[in-house]
């Protein structure tokens, strides 16, 4: 056994190195014994002596926890994992994470996930798995989320709805205020001298920029402009078109630019020119780019065209961001036309082609088509 302050000694079989976190937990936060009974008492409650750390900060974030009995704390999660349908594990993990939430009673919980539900119009089902990753959800005021959302959305000049569908893949944006946001959004238009509106718009097909600091999207789009090197102004009219590159690591963004120049053989400007006009481009995994190179040359051959890829992705580079099935779709009726008979078709047409006219060209190939 191991003496620590306060003359505390442990029980048998608690092993060294939760002796020694808890040895320095008492010494930082200068707990009395019970608090420790209360711990090692709370770790075998929730079966979580493996994560002695992710449990002391819990305590730490919610002293609640040390108040109450562990058989009560074991007995809200078990009740509460029934009626929500799930296995206890996950709430005790949640919990873990979000401390809160393992000081709940469970009419509470289910309560709160039932009036959030009704009031935003989402499946219960939906909703329970985001608030599994974002637990406030379950016990934080059902009118406060939906006045947030609804704050949000008046300033976004959408309708809640589409907010409630970012904010279930975004799931801090229900906890976010709405003068927050506003806030965000208001000192990024600044910063970028833009009208609100398109900062606006760019934040909805980015979310991120609805929460992160106005400063770091800054300081990305600067770097990232600086990496590459383009002017801010050129840069910054890319993130417009595919706002994602608002938060990308701008040295990623640069080493995946030079990463695609290689697998396609270019050079790093070369790509660089095609992704300011097709910004999406930035964003591909290069083995990925370069395996739908692979097919787009082999329709260029198939329709007895250049195969330069110098050439088929600078002209037609939105060919490289499409799914494989469809860019093999597309070789198939290549090929189907350069039998008797057939009605030759250019290449600039079938890359360019939509997919009800491309699942069309296909039935009248007598081609296979999953297509309506």
């Amino acid at each position: 056994m191991l003496d620590i302050s306060m003359n505390y000694r442990f029980p048998a079989g608690i092993n060294y190195r939760v002796k020694a976190l808890l040895a320095a937990h008492i010494e930082q936060h200068r707990l009395p014994a019970d608090k420790i009974d209360r711990i090692l008492g709370l770790a075998d409650a929730l079966g979580c002596q493996g994560r002695m750390s992710d449990l002391l900060r819990a305590t730490v974030k919610q002293p609640a926890l040390l108040r109450q009995k562990p058989e009560t704390i074991r007995a809200n999660i078990m009740s509460s994992a029934a009626l929500f349908g799930i296995d206890p594990e996950v709430l005790i993990a949640a919990g873990l994470k979000h401390p809160s939430l393992l000081v709940q009673r469970p009419g509470t919980l289910v309560g709160n996930l039932e009036e959030i539900a009704r009031l935003l119009g989402v499946d219960r089902v939906k909703l329970l798995k985001a608030a599994l990753r974002h637990p406030s959800l379950l016990y934080q005021a059902p009118q406060t989320i939906m006045a947030n959302i609804e704050g949000i959305a008046a300033y976004l000049e959408v309708a809640p709805e589409r907010v409630v569908a970012i904010a279930l893949k975004h799931r801090s944006l229900f906890s976010q205020r709405p003068g927050t946001v506003v806030g965000n959004l208001e000192e990024m238009a600044s910063l970028f001298g833009l009208e609100r509106r398109r900062i606006a718009a760019a934040a909805l097909k980015q979310p991120q920029m609805l929460y992160q600091n106005p400063s770091t999207i800054e300081d990305n789009v600067h770097r990232s402009a600086a990496a590459l090197g383009v002017p801010v102004a050129v840069f910054l009219a890319a993130c417009l078109k595919h706002p994602q590159l608002f938060c990308r690591r701008p040295e990623g963004l640069a080493a995946n630019t030079a990463a695609l120049a290689t697998q396609l053989g270019l050079a790093f400007a070369e790509v660089l020119s095609v992704g300011l006009r097709q910004p999406t481009i930035f964003c591909q995994k290069p083995e990925t780019v370069a395996r739908k190179a692979t097919i787009v040359r082999a329709i260029a051959a198939a329709l007895e065209n250049p195969t330069s890829i110098q050439l088929l992705f600078a002209k037609y580079p939105t060919a490289f961001l499409m799914a494989p099935e469809s860019l093999g779709a597309r070789l198939e009726v290549a090929l189907a036309t350069r039998r008797p008979g057939r009605q030759p078709i250019s290449l600039s047409r079938l890359l360019m082609m939509p997919k009800p006219a491309l699942y069309e060209a296909m039935r009248d190939h007598g081609l296979p088509s999953s297509g309506p």
